[in-house]
């Protein structure tokens, strides 16, 4: 129980960003998700028809 009273007593103490704030923030992160899956498709599409045959 003692436990119980210290988080609730710690989540009192949280402040929770806006929903402004927090539809901003997944936006971003969906943004950069697709900029990085994009990048790593580039390199990997490039090594795979270029590098590889210069490897073999």
């Amino acid at each position: 129980m003692k436990f119980l009273k210290h988080v609730h007593a710690e989540m009192k103490k949280v402040v929770w960003p806006s929903r402004n704030t927090t539809m901003l923030y997944a936006f971003i992160v969906i943004l950069v998700s697709i900029f990085v899956a994009y990048y790593l498709g580039f390199f990997d599409y490039l090594f795979t028809h270029f590098g590889l045959r210069e490897l073999i």
